[in-house]
């Protein structure tokens, strides 16, 4: 296969896969994608003093990759959504069909096209897209949760759609530490459990949310009632990312309670087999670590995924480049981390029970 059109044209279309009328597109492959990298914003600037005055110009390249796949992913997911839902009423409020009379006509009919034919058609650009489900919502032509999303979020996803077009097209511009909190805790994530509420798409959980916590926190939610509040509170909401991040990655099986008995027991084998496998990895860098450290090594149970939580209360002072002018200070560090999920804080963040959860604390030495 070396033709590049052999290449472009060697794959299967989504919506062969499957029966009914699921949605079956790359949406929400999109949206995980997205939220994974916003989650990961604190990892970014761990080892930086966490208030936002300090972290306006987070300038390494990690969190610039991050904030920009945050918005680029996130507005690919939108559009998707919102050109599916167009495509529920017709094909045609979304396809540029008026040059391919044959086409129209089939469209028109409700004739399904040809490979062929498909590939001759464009949809419309996302903003002419949201010109159409605006009106169309303003005139009640979808069900009651369709038109109240649409209403409540259209200025939402057109701003988003300028950023990423400024992202894209430009390629200059990266948002603040700040910005990207405020901007996801206020309207994305808002945004994101309203479209994920409307029946059509309400199934869909597994395929972008991370899995349960094991200390029965959702990051979402409680992301976004602290940025509700006047003044938002910059290391909650970064423990809060690490959580969500970290249980992306959580190889361990989530035993539902309505799972029947086959599935619970294969999957508890395989988390049986995970665990032992950690084990003995932990238990090999435990004594690397005592060693290291003159035993100043604490365990607890991590609030991901339940296994052990390391953390070393040896500490270590580091410089770091925390602000505009460029100055220079030394701040004491300690680390906790848990190998399995890969749950990763630092000593910048406070312990859990100040945000008002009943975790565990991490760290002694705080107030």
């Amino acid at each position: 296969m070396r033709n590049i059109d052999d290449i472009v044209n060697s794959g299967f279309c989504l919506d062969d896969l499957g029966a009914g009328d699921e949605y079956r597109g790359l949406a929400f492959l999109s949206l995980r994608i997205a939220l994974k990298a916003y989650f990961s914003t604190y990892r970014c600037a761990a080892n930086m003093i966490m208030e936002y005055n300090e972290l306006k110009m987070c300038r390494n390249m990690v969190y610039q990759e991050a904030c920009t796949e945050a918005i680029i992913h996130f507005q690919h997911f939108i559009e998707l959504i919102v050109k599916d839902i167009l495509t529920q009423k017709h094909p045609l409020l979304v396809i540029d069909a008026a040059r391919k009379p044959m086409i129209y006509y089939k469209l028109l009919k409700g004739e399904k096209l040809e490979e062929s034919e498909t590939s001759q058609l464009n949809t419309v650009e996302f903003s002419e897209s949201l010109k159409r489900i605006n009106e169309l919502a303003d005139n009640n032509i979808f069900e009651a949760p369709i038109n109240d999303l649409i209403k409540k979020y259209t200025t939402v996803m057109s701003k988003i759609n300028t950023l990423r077009n400024r992202l894209l097209h430009r390629g200059r511009f990266v948002l603040h530490y700040e910005a990207i909190d405020n901007l996801y805790g206020r309207f994305i994530l808002p945004l994101i459990l309203k479209i994920t509420s409307i029946p059509l798409y309400a199934n869909r959980e597994r395929e972008w949310k991370y899995r349960r916590l094991e200390c029965d926190i959702d990051p979402i939610n409680e992301i976004i009632d602290e940025c509700g509040k006047d003044s938002i509170d910059a290391k909650k909401i970064a423990f809060l990312k690490e959580l969500a991040r970290a249980a992306y990655e959580n190889p361990l099986h989530d035993l539902k309670q309505d799972m029947d008995e086959a599935d619970t027991q294969c999957y508890s084998e395989e988390n049986d087999e995970i665990e032992k496998k950690y084990k003995i990895h932990s238990d090999a860098e435990l004594s690397i670590l005592n060693k290291d450290t003159n035993g100043k090594i604490t365990i607890n149970k991590c609030p991901v995924c339940g296994l052990r939580l390391i953390i070393s209360n040896y500490g270590q002072g580091k410089t770091w480049l925390i602000s505009l002018g460029g100055e220079k200070i030394t701040i004491f560090m300690v680390d906790a981390f848990c190998k399995c999920c890969s749950f990763e804080i630092h000593s910048n963040l406070d312990n859990p029970k100040k945000y008002g959860y009943p975790i565990e604390d991490f760290w002694n030495f705080k107030d």
